[in-house]
């Protein structure tokens, strides 16, 4: 006679980062229409707000792994690219600079894109696969962030 116990493990990788009320498309649009200070704070302010409520979503919920550096601004593509350095550029990436890949500004030319398969998404192409190289510590620094705000 054999007793077999089941224990289920539970976690949701890449969870919606949109924000309970969408907030992240709000306050994104937001930034576009105006980048200066106080809409960039704003946003930065947002993100963390998101970011939170997605790792206590998971506690909440009693999942078995919590699930860290899924979150994505803008576009999942986009930000691998800026980690590994496969796009093209001499500037250094970061998050003022993140949206210039897509969509271009006075000193960066907004990178290629293509749809995926035949759906409505459209992500940016990596095309600097010759000096791949990290350039970010962003999952570290969101695992300290993450670590801090539960304890």
């Amino acid at each position: 006679f054999f007793l077999f116990f089941f224990y289920m493990i539970i976690s949701f990788i890449n969870s919606p980062n949109i924000g309970k009320y969408r907030e992240l498309k709000k306050y994104t649009e937001k930034y576009w229409k105006n980048e200066n200070t106080e809409n960039y704070k704003n946003f930065l302010m947002i993100i963390k707000k998101i970011k939170i409520e997605k790792i206590f979503n998971q506690i909440n919920n009693n999942f078995s792994n919590i699930i860290i550096g899924d979150f994505s601004i803008y576009d999942s593509i986009l930000d691998i690219s800026c980690l590994i350095n496969s796009v093209d550029s001499s500037v250094l990436i970061n998050k003022k600079k993140y949206f210039s890949f897509a969509r271009g500004d006075k000193d960066i030319t907004p990178q290629k894109m293509t749809k995926f398969f035949n759906t409505n998404y459209h992500y940016i192409i990596p095309n600097n696969l010759n000096n791949l190289k990290l350039n970010s510590n962003f999952l570290i620094n969101d695992i300290l962030f993450f670590l801090k705000k539960i304890i």
